[in-house]
C-alpha cells in the first residue's frame, strides 16, 4: 500500500486533469441542458420561480457559465478564476436553492464546491492550457 502511495503522490498532474474532466463534463452538460434544452426563456423562468435574483441576467449568465467554463475546465483554461466562480455558484445554490433537501439531492452539487475549491486553490496543473499558455506558473 505505501508503495502505490508513493507512486500516487508523484501523479498530482494526471489527477488534476481527471478532476477537471470529471467536474468540467459535469458542468458542461448542465450548462448544455440549461442553453439547448430549456434556453434562454426557459433558464429565466426556472430561475423566477426559485426566487432567484435579476433572473433575466443570472439565468443567461449561469447557463453560459456551465456550458463554456465546463468546455474551459476540462481544457484547464481560466482554471483559477473559474473555480472561485464555480465556487460561489454552487455554495449559493445550496444555501438559497436546496436548503434542507436531502443529502442525496445534494451530492452533486456538494461535489462542485469541492471541485470549484480544488481548481482555484491548485489550478489546473502542468497538463492544462493556462501552464502551456504561460498564463499561471
Amino acid at each position: 500500500m505505501n508503495q502505490l502511495i508513493s507512486f500516487l503522490s508523484g501523479q498530482r498532474d494526471v489527477g488534476l486533469l481527471i478532476g477537471r474532466i470529471a467536474g468540467g463534463l459535469i458542468l458542461l452538460v448542465a450548462g448544455y441542458s440549461k442553453l439547448f434544452g430549456a434556453g434562454f426563456s426557459g433558464i429565466i423562468s426556472t430561475f423566477e420561480r426559485m426566487g432567484i435574483i435579476l433572473p433575466q441576467v443570472t439565468g443567461p449568465f449561469i447557463a453560459l457559465l456551465e456550458f463554456f467554463g465546463g468546455a474551459a475546465i476540462i481544457v484547464g483554461l481560466l482554471t483559477r478564476y473559474l473555480g472561485v466562480l464555480f465556487t460561489i455558484e454552487f455554495i449559493v445554490v445550496l444555501i438559497f436553492v436546496k436548503m434542507g433537501a436531502q443529502f442525496n439531492n445534494l451530492r452533486i452539487d456538494v461535489a462542485l464546491v469541492g471541485f470549484g475549491v480544488l481548481w482555484a486553490t491548485q489550478g489546473g496543473g502542468r497538463l492544462a492550457l493556462d501552464r502551456i499558455l504561460k498564463l499561471e506558473r
